[in-house]
């Protein structure tokens, strides 16, 4: 993923990691039983210099005295999709002052601005991507920081890939890939422009097993 910050007078690249991965595996449980395919573990972040990663730090963003920021995420997967935390942290704490999901399709860009509203930051977007909650017009809140929404004016942005998002599903014990398609990927898929969304909310609790 990658990501683009513009604002009055400043307009810049998000500072990008990369995870890297070890030669050794660990066993992934299948429908709650042992065993599972061997998976690479990430042991290293290295920073990159393309402003592309699988974590990515936007360094700052202002809403203070006209200021508009505007955001662009880029799925530069043209494969996967991706399911993309989007946190704004205050200035002064670091505080979580606004908290989203993203779920992109594969090559998928995702816009939005924040601009202050009543002494608060507040974001705006009318993309068709998929996101959680499904609607993200919505004010930022200083709760976190004793609830002082003027900490939510500056600060700066956490992008962090969270999952990959595969057309088809891994069903069996050994974890190999099927040609059963991914539910949720249809979901998010953007097709002639819009992705369909509905049940997003309830395919990402059905992945969840008690068992594990």
């Amino acid at each position: 993923i990658a990501a683009m910050i513009g604002g009055l007078g400043f307009a810049g690249v998000a500072s990008a990691g990369t995870a890297y991965y070890n030669a050794a595996g660990v066993a992934v449980p299948a429908n709650g039983k042992p065993g599972g395919a061997a998976l690479p573990i990430a042991d290293t972040l290295t920073p990159t210099t393309t402003g592309v990663g699988h974590i990515l730090v936007v360094p700052y963003y202002s809403t203070q005295d006209g200021n508009v920021s505007l955001l662009n995420i880029v799925n530069t997967d043209l494969t996967n999709g991706k399911a993309v935390k989007l946190r704004y942290r205050g200035a002064a704490n670091s505080d979580d002052v606004f908290d989203i999901t993203v779920l992109m399709s594969p090559g998928d860009v995702w816009s939005a601005n924040v601009s202050q509203a009543n002494g608060v930051s507040t974001l705006v977007t009318n993309d068709k991507t998929c996101t959680l909650p499904a609607n993200v017009n919505a004010a930022f809140t200083g709760a976190r920081a004793n609830n002082d929404d003027s900490q939510t004016l500056e600060g700066y942005i956490e992008i962090l890939n969270m999952a990959d998002i595969p057309a088809t599903l891994a069903t069996d014990e050994t974890g190999a890939l099927s040609t059963v398609a991914n539910s949720l990927y249809t979901a998010i898929k953007h097709v002639n422009g819009v992705a369909k969304c509905e049940t997003i909310a309830s395919q990402l609790l059905d992945v969840v097993d008690p068992a594990i």
